[in-house]
């Protein structure tokens, strides 16, 4: 048996190959090299799997497990790479994703200076389907997240194994999904988490992404349409509202009559320094919304 690993990276994947290679080269890429990776496949159909089979014969760090399709959901993939991981500390991934050269680096240092911190996560930059760059989280007043009305990257942060253990892994939960369920669990049973002032990932926002298309049936829209609107509201969230408005455009002239889309196509149009507070409010206002219907917490 070799020496275990400091840190698991655990990446579930479904018919992920339009972006696999970029999500799995930015792990392989990292400047902090003691780390397993764990691919959790959940009975892909396309080219998934003979990529990363390829991946499998080159760098002996990488593992893949196959689940049967009807055990093969997201969290079920996220708890069968946790019971095979043997690191100290687990990095979620997820296959359309990049996370940046510095990414382990930094939050391995982090948790390994501050014994008190359960998870070390980082601030991200979002981007479209095709890589081009939207926005990116500012940082918070405090690096201690004291509740989920502040987001919580999941995919940009590295969580002490014993804390995810303790609580038995994930859950499904279809109001807040797993990683706004771990982290509501997370923080009522005591646990600290931190978000450094660091962009450590880049976020993709696009139609195939798992929740955009779950937003897209609650909302009864096209996925395409949700991933635009996404893309929108977190650029004007985060003060980038020329590139909200050239999304919101898009939305108007597909939907004209979506009063929704208007709205928000109108708030584009004013300067940022008004934008970014009425956002924060809307987004403070949806998550407590979301908090009393989960029962606990908001993503």
């Amino acid at each position: 048996m070799t020496k275990a690993p400091i840190v698991s990276v655990v990446m579930p994947v479904f018919n992920s190959e339009r972006y696999l290679r970029e999500a799995v080269d930015s792990i392989l890429s990292q400047t902090y090299g003691d780390f397993e990776f764990i691919i959790v496949d959940g009975g892909s159909t396309d080219g998934t799997i003979c990529l990363l089979e390829e991946y499998v014969g080159k760098d002996s760090r990488v593992r893949l497990i196959l689940l049967p399709r009807d055990k093969g959901g997201r969290v079920d993939a996220r708890n069968a790479g946790l019971r095979e991981s043997r690191g100290r500390y687990i990095a979620p991934m997820d296959s359309d994703e990049i996370s940046l050269p510095r990414r382990f680096e930094v939050d391995v240092g982090y948790l390994e200076t501050h014994s008190d911190v359960d998870v070390a996560s980082a601030l991200v930059e979002y981007v479209d389907e095709n890589g081009m760059f939207l926005c990116a989280m500012k940082p918070y007043a405090d690096v201690n997240v004291k509740d989920v009305r502040h987001h919580i990257p999941h995919t940009s942060s590295l969580i002490r194994k014993t804390a995810l253990e303790a609580l038995e892994g994930y859950r499904d939960d279809p109001v807040l999904f797993e990683d706004g369920d771990l982290w509501t669990r997370l923080l009522s049973s005591g646990r600290v988490i931190h978000v450094l002032p660091f962009c450590l990932h880049r976020y993709r926002i696009h139609a195939g992404e798992v929740t955009i298309r779950e937003y897209a049936k609650r909302a009864g829209s096209a996925a395409a349409d949700q991933a635009l609107y996404n893309q929108a509201q977190v650029c004007l969230f985060y003060g980038t509202n020329a590139e909200a408005r050239r999304r919101l455009g898009v939305l108007v002239r597909r939907s004209w009559f979506n009063v929704r889309f208007w709205f928000y196509f109108f708030v584009a149009c004013l300067p940022a320094r008004l934008t970014e507070p009425f956002m924060a409010s809307v987004i403070t206002r949806a998550r407590e919304i979301v908090n009393r219907a989960g029962g606990v917490g908001a993503p």
